[in-house]
């Protein structure tokens, strides 16, 4: 099945399957694409330490080819 085209400034975000390997993996993993250039992104679930309110932590990246490794 061919890959969805992606709207500007829209992403999708998945269950990350290997959070349970990796703590520290984010909860949430996927790509969205801004101005027309794609991009990874990643969401880590969190507690506030005070109040014991839950917040999420997002990151973007630079989406790299599965074939680029970096060493």
């Amino acid at each position: 099945m061919p890959e969805k085209e992606r709207k500007d400034n829209e992403g999708t975000l998945w269950d990350n399957k290997f959070k349970e390997e990796n703590e520290n993996a984010p909860d949430l993993s996927g790509y969205l694409t801004l101005d027309g250039v794609e991009k990874n992104a990643a969401i880590w679930k969190n507690k506030a330490r005070e109040s014991g309110k839950t917040y999420y932590s997002l990151r973007i990246s630079d989406k790299r080819d599965k074939d680029e490794v970096p060493f």
